[in-house]
């Protein structure tokens, strides 16, 4: 909707990706205060069709566990949208 008015809604267009999205660039973790973190990263080169712009991501999956291997126990956080960065707070003092 803008000022003219109401148009009808486009129709979405559903496309495979032919491989996963590369890694995204210029991943960071910086520890900012005691039990906080900081994350932050860039755009991938490749989302999945050998480029950065026939199908934008949608989001990231960030993985948080506090068990001592990484992998036992962990809660999955979905970011939405275009989000390049995301800070954790709430650490558990003495697990890395």
């Amino acid at each position: 909707m803008n000022k003219a008015g109401e148009d009808t809604p486009l129709v979405g267009i559903t496309e495979t990706a032919i491989s996963l999205p590369s890694d995204p660039l210029n991943f960071r973790a910086v520890v900012k205060v005691p039990l906080q973190i900081d994350l932050s990263w860039g755009l991938p080169i490749d989302t999945g069709f050998r480029d950065a712009t026939t199908a934008p991501l949608r989001g990231y999956i960030i993985n948080i566990t506090n068990s001592a291997d990484g992998f036992s126990q962990y809660e999955e956080l979905t970011l939405s949208g275009v989000v390049l960065a995301w800070n954790h707070t709430g650490l558990t003092k003495g697990i890395i």
